[in-house]
């Protein structure tokens, strides 16, 4: 065999795990009594392959409003992330050796010979079966650690929310131990309209829009006022509660002079946007947003 290998960082004592300053990025340490394999994340945090299986209910959920069709993902996950221990013993002759899992791609097994870390030009793989360049020497330890990498099923599912109440499954029940969560959003719909207001007096509290406060909660407006080279611009946000409005006003600017200020109240069923202007001819204009009830 050749002499010029790459050797992994290794421990024989149960239990030692290397800490983040014995590696590099990209290095590898294995513990080969624990027959863990360690590597360095992008944390600075020591992750290790471990020889365990876990099963995990998956649940995805989602649905857009009270009738929709959507998709939930119930399934099993296992072999996750398992490291297999293949030992041979060399004979001066032998180069070929059957592993015990079938490795991905050469780059999920490590070959190792008496401690050396063989490189992938030095082997080839097919299926399980290794073969190696050259026969190890006699009484030489040969390991191969095959990378299994995660593996399992998902079952996807659709559903439909047709009555606001309830859902039904499609393709058949869940299965006893699935895991179902169902989260609900209800619907936020945004109406929007202009308005144009020419104001000839400088009357106090002139209606410049309305808006009907069993339809909208909220809303919110862009005012720009006009008076011949004169610009006045604010935003108004708002909410009542059927008697009375609460506002606050915001982004104020203007050109050359404050062109008049803004308030609101409920007459009848109508929310009034109201406009004091400090010069005659003054021309508003509006732009609503609003949130229904």
């Amino acid at each position: 065999m050749a002499n010029t290998k790459l050797k992994l960082k290794k421990s024989s004592v149960a239990g030692r795990i290397p800490v983040a300053g014995d590696l590099e990025y990209g290095e590898l340490a294995i513990n080969y009594r624990d027959g863990k394999l360690y590597y360095k994340d992008n944390a600075n945090a020591v992750q290790a392959f471990n020889d365990s299986s876990s099963t995990i209910t998956l649940v995805t959920n989602l649905v857009d409003s009270d009738y929709i069709t959507s998709r939930v993902e119930i399934g099993a996950i296992g072999d996750a992330n398992t490291v297999i221990l293949n030992e041979y013993t060399g004979d001066s002759s032998a180069t070929a050796f059957t592993l015990t899992q079938s490795p991905a791609t050469d780059q999920h097994a490590i070959v190792m010979v008496d401690g050396v870390v063989q490189q992938v030009n030095n082997y080839s793989l097919i299926g399980s079966q290794l073969t190696l360049d050259e026969a190890p020497i006699t009484g030489a330890e040969i390991e191969v650690r095959t990378l299994r990498m995660q593996t399992g099923n998902v079952t996807v599912r659709d559903f439909t929310a047709t009555n606001g109440t309830s859902v039904t499954l499609l393709g058949g029940a869940a299965t006893s131990g699935d895991t179902v969560n169902i989260n609900s959003y209800g619907i936020s719909t945004l109406n929007g309209s202009t308005s144009k207001q020419s104001l000839p007096t400088t009357g106090a509290n002139q209606v410049v829009d309305t808006f009907n406060k069993t339809v909208s909660r909220t809303a919110k407006y862009v005012v720009q006022m006009t008076q011949g080279t004169r610009y006045h611009s604010q935003e108004i946000l708002l909410v009542h509660d059927g008697t009375t409005v609460s506002m606050v006003e915001y982004a104020d600017i203007y050109t050359e002079s404050d062109l008049g200020t803004v308030d609101a109240s409920i007459s009848g069923d109508l929310v009034q946007l109201k406009v004091s202007p400090n010069y005659t001819n003054t021309v508003v204009r509006t732009e609503r947003t609003e949130i229904k009830v």
